[in-house]
């Protein structure tokens, strides 16, 4: 053959073998006849690294030896390039680890997870390796970062006992309103206009309930004549607030009888006199002064008969 020819061989450690031990020599192939020798070129690879390197290897060399640290290898690749020939390890050996016990290298979090590995007991190369799953937090108690109002809620949060990380919260209703026992006066009722009175929350100061107040009673001063009189009615009397100035006007008719029962009386009391006047002046007695004749005259008549009547029983 005139042109090289490129070869693999591959070893699958998988991270279970410490070191690795081998000649290199080449041999002929039957049906070459050529007498140039096949100057074989060879890279060993671990887990893509070059480890080894060895160019014109030949039918004429002497074997070579290879002596390689495998550990923590998954992967042996032996590459040859060469002609006329192919390439033989002979006495090839690999030497097995002896894990150890598992020991703890980064330990697990409550967020990230941890590394455990067993080593060789001979040359302390990982043999295994596997992961330790990290770890739930651990809640503590609620701790309240804002205190809840009537107008905003409250926040709490639970933070892990452990690595002190947040790992619950929630939000705080927000307070009903607590409003005070005794009423505040906001505006004082007068005689013209309502009051105000309002409760107030004890804990924001905000204005929870209004009630209007009833308007007050005017103040008014005495009364005074504004016109008329007994004798001219109506009489029109006025009393003045002394807050407001409003005024109350009254017309008393109580006495229009006056004037004309005087007028009456008057009347009568003139023709009486006139005519008791005159009866006396013509010798006529009154009808009451008879009856008090007569009557005087009845009581003498029965003394008398009275009076008989004793005498005859003697």
């Amino acid at each position: 053959m005139d042109t090289d020819t490129e070869s693999y061989a591959l070893y699958n450690l998988d991270l279970k073998y410490s070191s690795f031990s081998g000649k290199l020599m080449t041999d002929y192939i039957d049906n070459i006849t050529s007498d140039n020798d096949c100057n074989m070129n060879v890279q060993i690879y671990l887990d893509d690294q070059l480890a080894f390197e060895q160019n014109g290897i030949g039918w004429n060399t002497e074997p070579v030896e290879v002596n390689l640290n495998v550990t923590n290898t998954k992967i042996m690749k032996i590459r040859v390039v060469g002609k006329e020939g192919y390439l033989c390890v002979v006495d090839d050996s690999l030497k097995a680890h002896t894990p150890g016990d598992w020991e703890i290298v980064t330990e697990a979090t409550c967020e990230k997870a941890g590394k455990s590995v067993r080593r060789c007991t001979e040359c302390k190369a990982i043999c295994n390796t596997a992961e330790l799953k990290a770890l739930e937090h651990t809640p503590g108690n609620w701790e309240i970062e804002t205190e809840a109002t009537c107008n905003a809620e409250g926040e709490r949060k639970k933070y892990c006992t452990v690595c002190k990380k947040m790992c619950a919260e929630e939000m705080i209703s927000k307070l009903e309103h607590k409003e005070e026992d005794e009423w505040f006066e906001q505006e004082a009722p007068t005689c013209t206009s309502e009051g105000t009175r309002i409760k107030r929350c004890i804990y924001c100061g905000e204005t929870v309930k209004t009630e209007q107040i009833a308007q007050t009673e005017h103040e008014f001063g005495k009364w005074t004549t504004v016109e008329g009189s007994v004798w001219n009615a109506p009489i029109v009397k006025k009393r003045t607030c002394n807050a407001c100035d409003a005024e109350e006007i009254e017309n008393i008719y109580e006495w229009v009888w006056v004037k004309p029962t005087v007028l009456i009386l008057l009347f009568f009391g003139v023709l009486t006199g006139t005519t008791m006047f005159l009866i006396r002046r013509k010798g006529i007695q009154t009808i009451s002064k008879n009856q008090r004749k007569f009557w005087r005259k009845k009581k003498r008549e029965k003394r008398t008969q009275q009076d008989d009547v004793f005498h005859g029983h003697q």
